[in-house]
């Protein structure tokens, strides 16, 4: 299965890098093996972060992926929001949490909306993940 042909469409959310599989009879060096699983490893963490815990937690780790090593040496950046109806399918909530947490988050200043609501973006806190920003929106930015 793993070195079959198969067919996958998916929709990036944010910048994303392609990593072609090596053919299995090419000899991979192990730190570029290590250095594949490793972020596979990370992806797969950050999947199952999306679906459980709180909803506040789910969206503002969502929020935290999509600003990802956008704002180098920026305090904040600016990312496109995603539908409502997309924020729910991917963290698995209803239509309705989404809303009431955006909110909740816009209130508590941890984000800040711009735009119409078709088109519309926030701005998240940037960083190297030193406190990491979906820990920052979801307010456990202060390690006491």
């Amino acid at each position: 299965m793993l070195f079959g042909i198969y067919s996958y469409s998916a929709r990036a959310l944010s910048e994303v890098i392609l990593e072609r599989w090596s053919d299995p009879e090419e000899q991979m060096s192990a730190p570029k093996l290590l250095h594949l699983v490793h972020g596979m490893e990370r992806r797969s963490a950050d999947s199952v972060a999306l679906r459980s815990g709180a909803a506040e937690t789910r969206i503002a780790q969502l929020l935290g992926l999509m600003g990802r090593g956008l704002g180098l040496g920026k305090a904040r950046v600016r990312v496109a929001l995603p539908t409502l109806r997309d924020i729910a399918d991917i963290t698995g909530l209803t239509i309705e949490t989404v809303s009431r947490t955006l909110k909740s988050l816009r209130h508590a200043g941890r984000l800040e909306m711009v735009g119409e609501r078709r088109t519309r973006e926030v701005w998240v806190q940037a960083g190297d993940g030193e406190p990491a920003l979906g820990d920052v929106l979801a307010g456990r930015d202060d390690p006491r």
